[in-house]
């Protein structure tokens, strides 16, 4: 009666959530089939708990096949934009790498990899796009690897790096090139890994990670911190029952693992980390004590919710399912020393969806972070219904429709996804920073194309809110259009005597009154490029 009681219970909050997470903005249609599928699949469940088998372990090569099919949908987008698929960060990563090589920027965490890969021979770009998609494919194996060690069967982690290869979630964090974040949550997932084994090299790839991005370790050291605060009243917990499961040593060893991860991300990149400190102290990550200039890019600039959603829909359900099987052996977890990986995955993922939902400074970034371990607990499901199919010729069919349908849908998203600058702009500013004066500007006039105009045009970039800018907000708008022109001429008579070359591109605001302003105070070197000359417009 109680297990018939937790059902029901399961049923309701399942397809409440369901319901919750199907955006609106879907078509009628789109929706009903979605619900369709999510019923189907808890239909499934029923069955596939009733009939559970032990999943065996299968051959490598299906590990190397799926990891074919990930590589070859990241590189997709080179074959259809040439140079251009990429963004947002591109530009600025573009112009680090350069700034290390020639010793103009201060040492960081990504420089000594950036270095050897020059040794090695390979150039900038190569560095930028070819090893962005080889890390991308390590994270997908670093998963795999976390799955594994969580779980302790192969079909569940390849079920995980399945679900990560087809996610449009996961596609778009490589999309935007969040070049250092993707190596740090690399790390992290195999430090995830390492907890589980008990492993004291968790030390180094943890600290390194933190060291590497401190708004992923951000997540990771609080995390790290509740599961620290589980596993105490677990200890506690077993120390009042008298239970003898070495609970002294593995208390140790999440003390130590935790502090030595700590101090070795401060050790490798303390200067970095000290810059944040009075955001920690006066501002407390929160995204409303920031002006509303900088709310835009401090939500991390990544998939707004609805999108999200839609982005993960396929294995949300399964999500849920592979959620329910897992709590359901939760007091088996709580008397287990191989449960440490286990706790550990759900104090990552609860404090991860509490920093989202508390909207902390990057918490759109920490979106990808959750549908990482969204995917792991799917992937759980998702084990369940290949083992419960695969042994009938119908099932093997749609198994296969399964498979190839969803390759499909992001084979086809990764072409046709259309890149953040078009190969036009990117033309445009490569030819005029041959051309430009070495004491010259460049402006970005929208936050969106900085990057762009940072790495591609020069490094003495004007934007809204970065960079060179002695512009309040009201200032912009007043040059945008609100202004007369002779206010647009005083204020760029701030930023001297020196050429300003002013960029426009063709997905940003009309603002006509700007534009009527640079055709007539301007030369128009390009289709979205303007030069300006402050010497010929003094007073």
């Amino acid at each position: 009666m109680r297990a018939s009681y937790r059902y029901w219970i399961f049923a309701l909050a399942y397809f409440l959530i369901i319901v919750l997470v199907t955006p609106r903005q879907m078509v009628w249609w789109y929706r009903v089939s979605f619900l369709l599928f999510a019923i189907f699949l808890f239909w499934m469940a029923h069955f596939w708990e009733q009939g559970k088998k032990n999943i065996k372990e299968y051959p490598q090569g299906l590990l190397a096949g799926i990891l074919i099919l990930l590589l070859s949908i990241r590189i997709v987008p080179f074959f259809h934009w040439g140079e251009t698929p990429l963004g947002y960060d591109t530009g600025i990563y573009l112009r680090a790498f350069e700034q290390y090589l020639v010793g103009t920027r201060q040492a960081g965490p990504l420089s000594p990899i950036v270095h050897i890969l020059s040794a090695l021979g390979f150039s900038v770009n190569a560095m930028l796009y070819g090893f962005l998609a080889v890390f991308n494919v390590l994270l997908g194996l670093s998963l795999y690897t976390a799955a594994k060690s969580l779980f302790r069967n192969q079909i569940i982690a390849l079920s995980a790096l399945l679900i990560f290869v087809l996610s449009i979630a996961q596609h778009e964090a490589y999309i935007w090139m969040f070049y250092r974040m993707m190596i740090s949550v690399m790390l992290f997932m195999v430090t995830i890994a390492l907890v589980s084994r008990q492993s004291w090299l968790a030390i180094l790839t943890g600290g390194f990670a933190g060291a590497l991005h401190p708004a992923t370790f951000l997540v990771f050291g609080l995390a790290y911190g509740v599961y620290t605060i589980v596993m105490v009243g677990r200890w506690l917990w077993w120390r009042h029952r008298f239970i003898n499961l070495d609970g002294n040593r593995i208390i140790k060893k999440v003390i130590v693992t935790g502090l030595g991860i700590l101090a070795l991300a401060i050790l490798v990149n303390w200067h970095e980390l000290r810059g944040y400190l009075p955001y920690i102290i006066e501002r407390k990550l929160q995204l409303a004590n920031f002006e509303p200039f900088l709310s835009a890019e401090l939500t991390g600039l990544y998939l707004n919710f609805t999108a999200f959603r839609l982005s993960t829909l396929f294995y949300t359900p399964l999500a849920l399912l592979g959620a329910w099987m897992l709590l359901k052996r939760v007091k088996i977890w709580w008397m287990t020393v191989s449960a440490n990986g286990l706790i550990f995955l759900l104090s990552f993922f609860i404090t991860t969806f509490i920093l989202i939902l508390g909207r902390v400074v990057f918490y759109q970034r920490y979106l990808i972070i959750l549908d990482l371990f969204i995917i792991i607990f799917a992937s759980v499901a998702l084990a369940q219904l290949i083992e419960y199919f695969k042994d009938t010729h119908w099932g093997r069919i749609l198994l296969a429709i399964f498979v190839v349908g969803f390759s499909g849908v992001i084979l086809y998203y990764s072409w046709t996804r259309e890149p953040w600058i078009s190969p036009v702009e990117l033309k445009e500013l490569n030819m005029a920073s041959h051309q430009l004066e070495p004491n010259a500007y460049g402006m970005a006039t929208d936050a969106y194309y900085t990057p762009w105009v940072y790495g591609y045009l020069t490094e003495r970039t004007i934007a809204p809110g970065y960079f060179i800018n002695y512009w309040s907000l009201e200032e912009w708008e007043k040059f945008w259009y609100k202004g007369t022109d002779d206010e647009r001429v005083e204020l760029l008579r701030r930023y001297g005597d020196d050429p300003i070359y002013i960029f426009v591109g063709s997905r940003q605001n009309e603002n006509k009154p700007m534009r009527e302003f640079l055709n007539k105070y301007s030369k128009r070197i390009s289709a979205h490029i303007w030069e300006y000359q402050p010497l010929k417009n003094l007073p």
